[in-house]
């Protein structure tokens, strides 16, 4: 009986002990429970903002794999998936109709500005056919496509990965004695959105006014076929220039250009006229034939026909100065006036042009640059010299 009470006596204390424990563990495991559920609630809260950042991350990256990049008109032809594009999407016909629209204006422009600056006593004025003509007599060159080549840009939109060609832009920027536009063409859906400023500045001599005329800023969305940008502010210097900062936003891709310190847009104020009716308006006026070549044929240097220019460009000229071969140059011109060979000195006077540079890198050369106005005092002199 004793050993019966003192074995159920070791069972109840060592139940007792096993309860105990066991009521211990279990607090335990609660409390632990507990500690775990809150460690787990601050990882979960931890790692899954990085992965919604991750997951937006992917989704943005998906999106953005699209580009938009400027592309050469020169470059089409080895560009395979440009090619293509605008051979499925008749952009080559888009291309070449804007392309002749501008040569159109220029032409037209020409021959308004001929005539209006030629003497009125000129009979009959100048048709496109006379202006072409005397073109080619004298182996001018026309500037209407250094003009347009060096005002437009082909705007692309590719997949970054395959460079596969989504959408495609023809933005072209007219510069005129009238103001500043810019145009786009598209070959394929509108633009998201077109937006920037434009500031005007002019030159006086040879260097450019810190201080801008004005600056006009614009913004538009669905951008199609048309002018997106306009203003109209006249030419007042012999030199001017727009200066921008543009922006192009289409699906999740942006494409910035800036052509501040470029000076590729660039309108001038030349203009061929008498001398003494003729403002410099910041540059320098050069007759068409030397002062000196006039004087010695007995010809008004007055009335005589000259040209606005530049001063960097006059000072190029064969005639400008006192140097050795400025003055040898003025010789020959005396020389080919008294010989009365008026055709021989004429086309001394274009090839002087045609042979110098253009400094502002604008135009091929100074023929070029000045066409119109080349035209105009040859029209003129050749009725001076009694040239048919």
């Amino acid at each position: 009986m004793y050993l019966k009470l003192r074995i159920q006596k070791i069972i109840d204390k060592e139940y007792f002990n096993i309860y105990n424990n066991t009521e211990m563990f279990r607090k335990r495991w609660n409390k632990m429970k507990k500690i775990i559920s809150f460690l787990l609630c601050v990882l979960i809260f931890i790692f899954n903002t990085p992965l919604v950042q991750a997951e937006d991350a992917i989704y943005e990256t998906k999106q953005s794999n699209y580009i938009l990049e400027e592309v050469s008109l020169d470059d089409i032809y080895t560009d395979q998936e440009l090619y293509d594009y605008l051979n499925e999407f008749d952009g080559f016909n888009i291309i070449n109709q804007e392309y002749q629209n501008l040569s159109n204006q220029i032409k037209s422009d020409l021959v308004s500005y001929v005539n209006k600056s030629l003497d009125e006593e000129v009979e009959n004025k100048l048709s496109l056919s006379d202006i072409e003509k005397l073109t080619n007599k004298y182996g001018l060159r026309d500037s209407a496509e250094e003009y347009i080549q060096s005002n437009h840009q082909l705007l692309v939109e590719r997949d970054a990965l395959t460079r596969e060609v989504s959408n495609v832009w023809y933005i072209t920027y007219w510069t005129t004695d009238a103001g500043f536009s810019i145009k786009v063409a598209d070959i394929g859906d509108k633009l998201d959105e077109f937006k920037g400023n434009v500031e005007l500045y002019r030159m006086n001599g040879s260097k450019w006014y810190t201080e801008s005329v004005g600056r006009k800023e614009f913004s538009k969305s669905q951008v199609g076929n048309g002018t997106v940008f306009t203003w109209a502010i006249p030419v007042k210097y012999v030199k001017e220039k727009f200066e921008y900062n543009l922006i192009v936003n289409e699906d999740t891709s942006s494409w910035k250009y800036s052509n501040v310190g470029k000076d590729n847009q660039i309108r001038f104020s030349f203009a061929a006229g008498q001398y003494n009716s003729l403002d410099a308006k910041g540059g320098e006026r050069h007759h068409f034939v030397s002062q000196d070549a006039l004087k010695s044929g007995n010809y008004s240097v007055n009335t005589a026909y000259c040209i606005r220019m530049t001063r960097d460009d006059h000072m190029k000229t064969g005639s400008y100065g006192s140097s050795t071969v400025s003055r040898a140059y003025r010789e020959e011109e005396k020389k080919l006036l008294k010989d009365k060979k008026y055709r021989e000195l004429l086309q001394k006077e274009v090839d002087d042009f045609k042979a110098k540079k253009d400094p502002d890198g604008k135009f091929k050369n100074l023929s070029v640059k000045y066409y119109d106005e080349i035209l105009i005092c040859l029209a003129q002199y050749e009725k001076l010299f009694g040239i048919n």
